[in-house]
């Protein structure tokens, strides 16, 4: 089972786990800030034991939803040593990115780095 991410859309956090025979999707309302504690509270009992990999959808993306969702994603598979995908928003197809991933079409990543849409906007 792969736990995917995607936080590409400002205001949305998207997880859900692929499976051989379906994918199960979940989505959040807010900013990535939310996204460990919703996954908790949606996701199946247990879901944590369960995966083997973690995809996320890197970007393009606004800088705060991007960096969170890569955050998480670089944290959760770091710590519980398991493969990080990565994939951006024109190259995520539930299915499709799950048979690649399956059959060794892409190689895993030591880190996600985030694709921003724009610079960040930041000032004193």
């Amino acid at each position: 089972m792969i736990l995917y991410i995607d936080t590409h859309i400002r205001g949305k956090v998207n997880f859900g786990l692929l499976k051989s025979d379906k994918v199960e999707c979940y989505q959040a309302s807010g900013r990535t800030d939310i996204l460990l504690s919703e996954m908790n509270k949606q996701l199946p009992q247990k879901w944590i034991d369960k995966i083997k990999a973690i995809a996320i959808i890197n970007g393009p993306g606004p800088f705060s939803a991007i960096r969170g969702g890569v955050l998480v994603s670089n944290l959760l598979a770091r710590s519980l040593n398991i493969p990080l995908y990565t994939f951006s928003v024109s190259e995520f197809n539930a299915q499709n990115s799950l048979f690649k991933i399956q059959n060794k079409e892409i190689k895993p990543v030591v880190y996600a780095s985030p694709i921003y849409d724009a610079e960040p906007n930041i000032t004193c």
